[in-house]
């Protein structure tokens, strides 16, 4: 417990605090404030002055239900309100029933809502379902499931019944579903026998777009293949090998070419546009992008010349292999694959050198900046294909490892490197070549920094400071604030051994609106004291000092 001395220096020490930046608004500063002890007198003798935007994710203050409803207009009803997170006043039916009729999209979001049936009974016009149907929070049971089975929307709807229950349930209200939304439910105990039992109700068109059902039933292809067009299921997600794929070919070809001939009336009102649609290279193009469950070399070279390439190298359930990716090479677009491999961890070493030489062989020079981090370099891919490489990208964008570091450190432009979010080295290297770096390799995620990296950088971030500066861009975006477009890189930086002296080096390098909201810096009055002088001091927990003897004769003082 604090001293009457103690706690005296800390109010004089806080009030000049707060007065040592002109019109700066003291409410608004301390509305974020943890160590306050915050009561209804205080809230409601400067009920407008607070910041109640701050004041609602405030964990620290005592939230009740009738402070809730008497501040019901002032509160912000949001996922990061505090008070919404206090069991008893979110379960509350009255409370429950205010936030659901204010709209607010993130009631769907709360854990501990009192869904029920006579709630959602009494408030189904402020229901937005689409919404509710993908809540996780609500303990869908048969009954409650068959209250609400036709205005559910099921696209996303997690199905909680079991495939007999399932099977029941529908049978008991088929004639009032919507089939064809049922039919994209992906939660659904889809089988054999829930397909076949309602086989006169599904909306096909829809079923075959519906991918889950190939993972829980392989014989789908032949369950559908007669309920759709054939063109249909060729766009369709269903998995096939390679005799239905036959099957469909010949059934395509057959059904188009039975349109076209059967009646001279079909065959006059087949203008240019329907020819051109029905053409066997539109058809090879939507053939090209099957689902099939395995793509072989020896498959693929069997319609080798009637491919569509294009679509072929963006078809995700084609499985590349280093010797489809050889034998191919001059026909594949190596950029989407290069897209679609990058971090799965199935693909080998020598396939992804496939694709990378595949990739590299068919430019000129890598032209998107994009494209650099997703191949994993080496020196042998760098000699190799260096006259297409731009050697400044690579350091900047590259996936660069020690190995490559050590072979072209003479080359690299080290203040593009210190940027460079894909610089895979371990500390050890970091520190072999200390003196090259410039301040900005503080922010590389993949290495461990120490309080003494910070400290001994500190010239660094003063010379950096000027030479942005000196290239007019704004210097408190050097480091830890930033957008894409200027090739910088968001990191709220956790790890921080935030110590007074790197607080002093650091501070100046951030979003000067965003420091005080950094709540893993210990807000001490050393912390404060040195922190920058802006008005709008928001979103600060004052972890660090001992507030509790705030209360309405020091407010109004500042007041």
């Amino acid at each position: 417990m604090q001293s009457n001395t103690s706690v005296q220096i800390t109010k004089e020490k806080l009030a000049n605090w707060i007065k040592s930046v002109p019109n700066r608004n003291a409410f608004q500063v301390l509305s974020s404030a943890r160590t306050i002890k915050w009561n209804e007198e205080i809230l409601y003798q400067f009920e407008h002055e607070w910041d109640w935007e701050q004041l609602s994710k405030n964990t620290a203050i005592p939230w009740t239900k009738e402070l809730v409803l008497q501040y019901e207009n002032n509160l912000c009803w949001d996922e990061n309100s505090a008070f919404l997170a206090v069991e008893s006043i979110i379960s509350d039916v009255e409370i429950a029933s205010m936030y659901i009729k204010r709209n607010e999209i993130d009631v769907y979001k709360a854990p501990l809502f009192p869904w029920s049936d006579i709630f959602i009974t009494q408030h189904i016009m402020h229901i937005k379902w689409q919404i509710l149907s993908q809540s996780t929070y609500i303990k869908w049971d048969k009954a409650l499931l068959e209250k609400f089975i036709t205005v559910l929307d099921y696209d996303l709807f997690n199905w909680p019944l079991n495939e007999a229950d399932t099977i029941e349930i529908l049978q008991k209200h088929k004639n009032v579903i919507d089939w064809s939304k049922l039919s994209a439910c992906a939660s659904l105990p889809w089988s054999e026998s829930l397909l076949f039992t309602f086989e006169d109700k599904w909306c096909y068109q829809t079923l075959i777009h519906n991918i889950e059902i190939n993972n829980k039933y392989s014989e789908l292809f032949e369950f559908v293949k007669n309920k759709v067009e054939p063109l249909e299921l060729a766009e369709s997600t269903v998995a096939m090998n390679e005799h239905q794929f036959e099957w469909l070919v010949g059934h395509i070809f057959y059904t188009i070419s039975k349109q076209m001939t059967s009646r001279p009336s079909v065959r006059f009102r087949a203008n240019s546009l329907m020819r051109k649609l029905l053409s066997p290279n539109k058809i090879w193009e939507t053939l090209s992008a099957v689902n099939m469950s395995s793509w072989t070399l020896e498959f693929m070279k069997k319609y080798e010349d009637k491919w569509h390439w294009g679509e072929i190298s963006i078809n995700e359930s084609i499985k590349w292999t280093d010797q489809i990716c050889d034998y191919f090479r001059n026909q594949l677009e190596f950029e989407p694959i290069l897209r679609n491999t990058y971090g799965k961890e199935e693909y080998s070493l020598k396939t992804l050198q496939s694709i990378y030489t595949g990739f590299l062989e068919n430019l000129d020079t890598i032209e998107r900046i994009n494209n650099y981090p997703l191949i994993q370099w080496n020196e042998e891919l760098i000699e190799l294909y260096r006259d297409k490489i731009d050697i400044d990208a690579l350091a900047e964008f590259g996936w660069i490892d020690s190995k490559i570091l050590d072979a072209y450190q003479y080359e690299f432009d080290w203040q593009k490197l210190s940027q460079n979010r894909q610089l895979r080295i371990n500390r050890d290297t970091f520190l072999a070549y200390h003196q090259k770096w410039n301040a900005s390799i503080l922010n590389n995620p993949h290495i461990e920094f120490l309080e003494e990296d910070y400290l001994s950088f500190q010239n660094r971030f003063k010379r950096q400071a000027y030479y942005e500066l000196e290239q007019k861009q704004p210097t408190n975006l050097i480091l830890f604030t930033g957008s894409l477009r200027q090739k910088r890189y968001l990191n709220e930086l956790y790890n921080i051994p935030w110590s007074i002296a790197v607080f002093s080096i650091l501070k100046d390098h951030f979003d000067k609106n965003k420091l005080a909201s950094n709540n893993m810096i210990p807000w001490t009055f050393d912390y404060l004291i040195l922190a920058p002088k802006i008005k709008e001091f928001i979103g600060c927990h004052f972890n660090g000092v001992d507030l509790s003897f705030v209360d309405e004769s020091f407010l109004m003082e500042l007041y």
